[in-house]
């Protein structure tokens, strides 16, 4: 139980999370949209390296763009959890 599989499954469940907090508010920029959700310096860089407009709205990013920018925003606790065995702790 758990490994690869595991991690694969915690990582759609973050890319999900993020594409719906992207979403929640209908026109309105993405930016705005996630900043009280994630570290807003890593948003910025991330929109940066992932070539998304900081005023970018949700429907304007490519998918390669939403997989960009989770990978980007990923928190170290969250890479911990997903390498971490679900029992072990």
């Amino acid at each position: 139980f758990g490994g690869p599989f595991f991690s694969l499954v915690l990582l759609e469940k973050k890319f999900f999370e993020l594409v719906k907090r992207g979403f929640a508010h209908k026109r309105k920029m993405l930016l705005g949209n996630l900043k009280s959700f994630y570290d807003v310096q890593k948003l910025e860089k991330g929109f940066e390296e992932c070539d998304i407009s900081p005023t970018a709205r949700a429907e304007n990013l490519s998918l390669d763009q939403w997989q960009c920018l989770g990978k980007k925003i990923r928190t170290k606790e969250e890479g911990r959890e997903m390498s971490r065995h679900p029992l072990r702790g």
